[in-house]
């Protein structure tokens, strides 16, 4: 049995569509990053996503302290 075809979108199909990408597209976007399969598009987002988190941690643990310090 051949394996499952990889739906994953090429450049090609997400210039076509720009942002409105077909749904199926883009679940199955979503579920490559939840799943966190190696890929460059995927990898990137992810490594956004951890410097966005790292960055919101690191402003409220500031919030916190200026407002401790103030109160």
């Amino acid at each position: 049995m051949n394996k499952s075809k990889d739906r994953t979108p090429t450049v090609s199909t997400i210039e076509s569509y720009g942002t409105d990408m077909p749904h199926e597209h883009y679940r199955y976007y979503r579920e490559k990053n939840i799943c966190g399969i190696s890929g460059p598009i995927c990898f990137c987002s992810t490594l956004i996503l951890v410097g966005f988190l790292i960055l919101l941690g690191i402003l409220a643990i500031v919030i916190f302290f200026i407002l401790h310090h103030t109160l």
